[in-house]
């Protein structure tokens, strides 16, 4: 099988985009005919889509806003000038990192101040200009480590960890994200710097980064990830283990038992097992999430339940 580099894998992804209208791709006539119809849907200045590539308004709102951004997207490699990359956000979505937010301006990083504004565009200025990397077909934009420093940076610490152990899970290095950082970010540098020391490569998913964010914000300390359990039925991987304690962290996302009607069977049988074999499994869901004060409440009471000493203050530092 043949592995795909990380730039490849991000050409072949801008190649998948939606195809967008212009005068350059056919006749102004039409191209006004079907504005005037409906038919195209303008993105930005100069730049349509066929109404048929808009999302479904059947889909939940956060898909229709991501489906909306890949078009704007889209839109603004149209007009790219050759001393411009595609930054943050938008670099974001080609590397296929997890998005969240509204934002579906095109973001885009220049070498230097000159230009205008464009609209439906967000102009971010850098020296830098080593860390861009362009793709076979010639689109330029911010590498892995640089995107996910700045989108970590613009992000709350709890969506900028789950950034940071994503772009490790996916071949980033801790080093290389902490030379990127000292190298090119201003602001928030020492927010993202501490929390590359508390990212791991083993994170499986955005919800996991972000439950044990509020599980160090509430200052529990040696949080092992993925951690081995044997049990009577198997060996088991649990998502979060407090060391010197009987708690495992699992997140359960929405979608975990809607693919296999067995699911959540399977599931409870793994949870018995783990029970079996003196474990207390705390089950976290987006809930816990959208309430973190409550959480973290809840957290330290299950952790003094076990004789586990909570720190009122010190430990590592959670920006």
């Amino acid at each position: 099988m043949n592995v795909l580099s990380r730039e490849q894998y991000t050409a072949r992804y801008l190649n998948q985009l939606p195809r967008v209208l212009t005068s350059q791709s056919i006749s102004k006539n039409r191209l006004h005919a079907g504005a005037a119809s409906g038919a195209f849907v303008k993105l930005l200045p100069g730049c349509y889509v066929e109404d048929t590539q808009l999302p479904s308004a059947h889909l939940p709102t956060y898909m229709q806003v991501n489906e909306r951004a890949k078009l704007q997207l889209a839109a603004g490699i149209v007009g790219l000038r050759e001393d411009e990359a595609l930054s943050h956000w938008s670099a974001g979505i080609a590397w296929d990192l997890p998005w969240y937010g509204t934002d579906t301006r095109v973001h885009i990083l220049r070498t230097d101040c000159k230009g205008l504004p464009r609209t439906g565009t967000a102009i971010h200025t850098s020296i830098n200009k080593p860390y861009l990397v362009t793709t076979p077909d010639g689109i330029t934009l911010t590498n892995l480590e640089q995107t996910v420093v700045h989108l970590a940076a613009a992000s709350h610490p709890s969506v900028g960890l789950a950034y940071l152990d994503h772009a490790q899970r996916i071949g980033a290095s801790a080093m290389s994200l902490r030379t990127v950082c000292d190298e090119t970010l201003v602001r928030g540098r020492a927010k993202v710097q501490r929390l590359i020391g508390l990212s791991v490569n083993n994170s499986d998913s955005a919800k996991e980064s972000e439950c044990r964010y509020w599980l160090y914000k509430a200052r529990v300390e040696n949080v092992e990830t993925q951690y081995r359990v044997d049990t009577e039925l198997g060996t088991f991987y649990a998502d979060m283990w407090v060391k010197d304690t009987p708690l495992l962290f699992e997140y359960d996302g929405e979608s975990k038992y809607s693919d296999d009607p067995r699911a959540l069977f399977k599931e409870k049988q793994r949870e018995d097992a783990l029970r079996a074999a003196g474990f207390v499994v705390v089950r976290v869901t987006s809930r816990h999430l959208n309430n973190p004060e409550r959480f973290m409440i809840e957290v330290r009471h299950r952790l003094t339940s076990h004789n586990y000493s909570v720190p009122a203050k010190g430990g590592r530092q959670v920006p």
